[in-house]
């Protein structure tokens, strides 16, 4: 059962960052014409990308830390402070990836 669950998350962090990705890039669009400084879709898309695509990046370490340290075991102080440096890591990490990442041309015109 847990082999179907991880072909189930694998299946579906692609699909959600693809639309999370397709509906923050919507809001964008939105949010510029309503203050008129219209973007093109296409520009409002390769905005939102690079930050989508890293928490698709992210949610295997996630999920895999999510399953190796829970908090129902006896360990749970350990697995708390795991998750706390994890995230503390992810929390630093993310932005800084972004920020290099949102520099790079993604060929959408």
């Amino acid at each position: 059962m847990i082999r179907l669950r991880n072909a189930r998350q694998w299946i579906l962090v692609p699909i959600l960052c693809g639309l999370l990705i397709f509906l923050f890039a919507i809001r964008q669009y939105l949010l510029m014409l309503q203050k008129n400084e219209p973007i093109l879709f296409t520009q409002s898309l390769s905005d939102q990308l690079p930050y989508w695509l890293l928490w698709a990046i992210f949610s295997p370490l996630i999920f895999w830390l999510g399953c190796q340290f829970s908090f129902q075991n006896p360990g749970w102080l350990r697995s708390l402070f795991v998750h706390l440096v994890a995230g503390a890591f992810i929390a630093v990490a993310h932005p800084v990836l972004y920020l290099l990442l949102s520099r790079i041309p993604f060929g959408l015109p």
